[in-house]
């Protein structure tokens, strides 16, 4: 009998880029998941220091507002029985800055300050109304437009530890003007010697796949062009993974933004020491 004995074949396989070397270790469980909130929410500042004071910088839309609501959560925990807190103000595709004060967030001894966006139209500005608060020149709760770089006073709380945030959807398209402004603003931290990190918001990861974040070769890409344009070394660069529409804080999520939280603190308390 004729016909063709030949075997179908069977539909090509997909191929998957190889995973690369962890760039950084995370353990991912529950025991290092509660350990981390432990750490953080029972942080106690060097002696030298009441407080400690962690400053958020960046442009609209960082994410700033979210990484506070997102590590109050963690941290306040019990308190708030594993829901989300918004205690900081976001909108979706709000055009312009959301927060327009100097926002003082409180955890027991941490406070974090959230900022305006950086203001763009001027730089040299922006950057002295910066480095009033860092000198504890500014009172919480002051409007942006208000800061007077004339006028200075006592009030405010002297900052112990810079985060630039940056997202990782607009960094592309970001003015290189504002990243300049930025570069020039870690030279100004350098001269103080004031601790300095990067974190790096909204990666496009299902939370399912966040654990193995820091093994995916585009994000290890994206990361290094940002950590490159503001000239900052890749172990003071930390990805997260904010809380946005969730309820319910996350074991995954929360580890990321707990050991990048954990990092923050660390770089303060030592600055703290050489005080």
């Amino acid at each position: 009998m004729g016909g063709n004995s030949s075997k179908p074949q069977e539909p090509p396989k997909s191929v998957h880029p190889p995973p690369i070397k962890p760039w950084r270790a995370i353990v991912f469980n529950n025991s290092n998941y509660t350990s981390l909130q432990k750490e953080a929410a029972e942080h106690k500042p060097h002696p030298k220091a009441s407080t400690t004071n962690i400053l958020l910088v960046g442009p609209v839309g960082s994410g700033k507002s979210s990484f506070v609501n997102s590590v109050l959560s963690e941290i306040g925990n019990d308190e708030f029985h594993n829901r989300v807190r918004y205690a900081a103000m976001t909108r979706v595709n709000a055009g312009g800055t959301v927060t327009r004060h100097l926002r003082c967030h409180i955890h027991k001894n941490i406070k974090i300050f959230d900022t305006a966006g950086w203001d763009t139209e001027n730089h040299f500005i922006t950057t002295l109304r910066f480095e009033q608060i860092i000198d504890g020149e500014v009172p919480a709760d002051t409007k942006f437009s208000d800061i007077s770089t004339n006028n200075t006073t006592v009030n405010g709380a002297r900052i112990h530890c810079v985060v630039f945030v940056m997202s990782a959807h607009s960094f592309d398209s970001e003015d290189s003007s504002l990243l300049n402004a930025l570069e020039g603003f870690i030279g100004v931290l350098t001269n103080k010697e004031l601790p300095y990190l990067l974190l790096i918001t909204s990666i496009d990861t299902e939370t399912d796949d966040l654990e193995n974040v820091y093994k995916k070769a585009d994000v290890k890409i994206k990361v290094e062009a940002i950590s490159n344009r503001l000239k900052i070394s890749m172990c003071n660069v930390m990805v997260v993974s904010n809380y946005f529409q969730e309820l319910k804080i996350d074991c995954i999520k929360g580890t990321l933004l707990l050991d990048a939280f954990g990092q923050m603190l660390m770089a303060a308390k030592h600055f703290q020491e050489r005080m």
